[in-house]
Parts: C-alpha cells; sequence; structure tokens
C-alpha cells in the first residue's frame, strides 16, 4: 500500500485537487512499485506471490479487423513465461464494473485543439458509462491536475471537462521547476499508482497528447511500468504534426537522450501497447469523434481472463504473458505481462 503516498510527505493528490510535478519522490513511487505491497480490496484479483488470481483483460479481432464477440472461455489459451495456466474464469466487459479516466494533455503545444477534445470527451461519457461504472477527469501540463474524481455522474464528468483549462500557480515539491513544461510520463505514472491502483473490475484512461515530453521526473519506461503493474489499460489519442515532430526529434538529439524523449506519437504507442491498449492517430481519415467510438467498441468487447500462476514468482519481477485462441487466426490485443509483489498487510 503506498501509505507513503497517500499518508507522508508527498500528498501527491492535494485537497484543491492538483497533483505536482514530483521530482525525486516520483523515483521512490516508481521504486516502490516494484518494492512494496499491495493490499487487497474486496477480493479483487491483485498481481501479488500467492494470490488467488491474475486478471488479464484482452480485445479479440477477426482477420478482417471486426471484434470477435461470442467467444468464450474454452476459446482462449494462457501462458505465464511459456507455461500453458488453467483459466479459473472467464467473463466479458457488460458483466463487470469499468473505472474510466479522461486524461488531458492541455501544454501548449495542443492548446488549440483542447476544446474540440473535451466537447467529444463528453459524449463519450455519455455514451459508455453505465449506472455500476465510475469515471474521473485529470489534465497536465508543466503539473498535473485532477479536475473530477471517481463518480457515476455523467453531468459531473461533464462539468468538470467544461472547466478543464490551464493552471499557474505554486506547486508544492517543485517550487524549483519552470512553468511551461509538459509533465507526460508523470502525469501517467501518479495516475496509475494514485487513482487506478486499487480500483476493481476493468480500468481503463484514454490520454490525449500529441505525445510531447519536456519535464517528468521519470522515463517513458517507469511510465509504462505503473500502467502494468496497477492492470490499467492506456488508449491513447495522437494529435501531432511535422513541426511538433521536428523540435521532438532536436530535443532528443540535442539532450542525447532518445529513449526518455521518445518522438510523440511512437511514445504513445509504447505506451499503449503493452498495457492492452492502441494509440489512434488523429488525421483526414479518423476524427477525434472517430477514434473515441472505435475506443468505446473496444472497451465493450473486452474480454477479462483470470488464472493462478502454477508457478510462484520471484517478488518484484515481470513475467510475460501471451493469449492464444482457437479457432486459429484470430488476433488477440492484450497486455505483455504483470508484475508480482509480496503481501505484507
Amino acid at each position: 500500500m503506498l501509505s507513503f503516498v497517500a499518508r507522508g510527505q508527498l500528498r501527491v493528490l492535494l485537497r484543491g485537487g492538483i497533483m505536482t510535478r514530483f521530482r525525486f519522490a516520483a523515483a521512490i513511487v516508481v521504486w516502490c512499485l516494484i518494492c512494496r505491497t499491495v493490499t487487497p480490496q474486496d477480493a479483487v484479483p491483485l498481481f501479488q506471490t500467492g494470490v488467488t488470481v491474475v486478471n488479464v483483460p484482452c480485445v479479440v479481432r477477426e482477420r478482417g479487423g471486426s471484434l470477435a464477440r461470442d467467444l468464450h472461455k474454452d476459446n482462449f489459451e494462457i501462458f505465464d513465461e511459456g507455461k500453458r495456466q488453467e483459466i479459473r474464469y472467464f467473463a466479458r466487459q457488460a458483466d463487470i464494473p469499468l473505472t474510466l479516466g479522461v486524461l488531458l494533455d492541455i501544454s501548449g503545444s495542443v492548446r488549440d485543439i483542447v476544446e474540440r477534445e473535451k466537447r467529444t470527451a463528453a459524449s463519450f461519457f455519455r455514451k459508455i458509462l453505465r449506472s455500476n461504472d465510475y469515471g474521473m477527469v485529470t489534465s497536465f501540463a508543466d503539473s498535473v491536475r485532477l479536475w473530477q474524481d471517481f463518480t457515476a455522474s455523467v453531468e459531473d464528468l461533464n462539468a468538470s471537462l467544461i472547466s478543464v483549462r490551464p493552471v499557474l500557480g505554486p506547486r508544492p515539491f517543485a517550487s524549483d521547476a519552470p512553468q511551461g513544461g509538459t509533465v507526460l510520463y508523470d502525469s501517467i505514472t501518479v495516475t496509475a499508482m494514485e487513482k487506478f491502483r486499487h480500483r476493481a473490475g476493468s480500468k481503463v484512461i484514454v490520454l490525449l497528447s500529441d505525445g510531447l515530453e519536456t519535464n517528468s521526473s521519470v522515463t517513458l519506461e517507469s511510465a509504462i511500468k505503473a500502467a502494468q503493474a496497477t492492470e490499467l489499460i492506456v488508449y491513447s489519442i495522437c494529435d501531432n504534426d511535422p513541426a511538433h515532430e521536428e523540435l521532438d526529434a532536436y530535443r532528443r538529439l540535442h539532450r542525447n537522450d532518445a529513449i526518455r524523449f521518445t518522438s510523440g506519437c511512437d511514445a504513445l504507442r509504447a505506451i499503449s501497447e503493452p498495457t492492452g491498449g492502441r494509440m489512434f492517430r488523429i488525421g483526414k481519415n479518423a476524427s477525434v469523434e472517430q477514434i473515441f467510438d472505435a475506443i468505446a467498441d473496444e472497451i465493450r468487447g473486452q474480454y477479462l481472463l483470470g488464472f493462478s500462476p502454477s508457478k510462484p514468482a520471484r517478488e518484484g519481477s515481470f513475467r510475460k504473458l501471451e493469449i492464444k485462441t482457437k479457432p486459429a487466426g484470430l488476433i488477440v490485443q492484450a497486455r505483455k505481462g504483470y508484475y508480482t509483489f509480496k503481501h505484507d498487510e
């Protein structure tokens, strides 16, 4: 349990709703991602040694690209580090609760398109959320701000989207940081660890950004680990142009750090695919409205598989997963693995 965050000096989620940039503390978050415990919540399966079940949400497509919606437990096989596992339970997304977050990039490089994205996100909430589902709204620029915590009220979510705007002001624990940066990787890490870690059911965020990163305290790899370790599926919507990508390439070249500053849409793809999500790019043939509709269809077409690892893993280790389907030829979209944790209440 992240007691050092919830009770201690970091206090990433402040009373006013701001999640600050955190240079030193963010590194501690990622370190504890591997080393600290996970506290079970209402018998929800979590990734830890001795755990009853590991959750594996997945989307399956036919050869032509349409969703395969009528599969059953016997159509699936799960392999943990290459060893076939018994599937203990099986469900469709329609039968389990959904927790959905929208994470908006409101930095200067995308400011002109934010209003359109906010309107489309509001329609998305209305379309996808049911009475037993929850949503939240977060934004980031040079800091991360929580505009609406988890709620089942679509009206409250949409009201918060209307309110989203750049906010400048005091930022505890980051007073020396320059204004005007973009903390993409920090925003994913802290949203995963602070808000989604102990949620039940299917957990998804939709990230709208150009993928540019300037000021995060953690790396791209650390952000991916945070999402994987908290069972969070990341769908990203990339709105980038050649000028932005040229700027990002220049920054990567002169900082000699190609991994940390992976270019725009490629960074969003690198975040999404290991979690079982996808990156969509806005363009002539794909409007933001069409992309939101496609994401909604995928979320509602998910299957949820569960298994108990037949061989206990080393604490803090990453375990590779593979899902196969019968009949052959179907295309599976799922996260690439999971992390194990020591159980210590």
